[in-house]
């Protein structure tokens, strides 16, 4: 990624413009987060696995954010289609692809859609010990096992997402 970004100086500022997208879509702001997501994409080429992978999880979540939910899943699928040729190489956006798509399928009450894709989310980032990427997924399957009224399962991945967000945020990191 360093070697990339040394011989290509735009490459930050792409990834400035994915990342920065990000800020606007957790502040309920999509239409800013689609402009950066747009001047990403205008002002180079998109070049490396990472940047498009990246690029197309920013754009299934802004669509989901304003509930625009077949864009939304268009962009999580054809992320997938990219991050499967290569996952090892980009397994948080793996990973968040298919925590975008079970947040989906749950959103639509697609559960057992749900149930897969992040059961996927989640081995993705067991394996590739993505901390983030765990306490997220963790999170939503207990969500989704409460939802289904799996106690059992609630609690087991509950009890994970609370030791993950400790080590995320807990007071010794603070």
């Amino acid at each position: 990624l360093d070697m990339f970004a040394r011989q290509n100086p735009q490459f930050n500022e792409v990834f400035f413009s994915i990342h920065l997208s990000d800020t606007y879509i957790n502040k309920n702001m999509p239409d800013s987060a689609f402009y950066y997501l747009r001047t990403s994409e205008r002002r180079y080429r998109i070049q490396g696995l990472q940047a498009r992978v990246s690029k197309l999880l920013r754009l299934g979540n802004a669509f989901a954010g304003v509930k625009s939910y077949d864009s939304a899943k268009y962009y999580y699928r054809r992320g997938l289609t990219i991050a499967t040729q290569r996952p090892a190489e980009v397994p948080n956006g793996l990973s968040g692809l298919t925590k975008g798509l079970s947040d989906l399928f749950a959103s639509q009450n697609q559960l057992d859609s749900a149930f897969f894709f992040g059961r996927l989310s989640f081995k993705v980032a067991e394996k590739a010990n993505v901390v983030e990427r765990m306490y997220e997924s963790s999170k939503l399957m207990s969500d989704l096992h409460r939802r289904k009224g799996n106690r059992d399962s609630t609690l087991f991945y509950q009890d994970i997402a609370i030791a993950w967000k400790e080590s995320i945020f807990g007071e010794e990191r603070n």
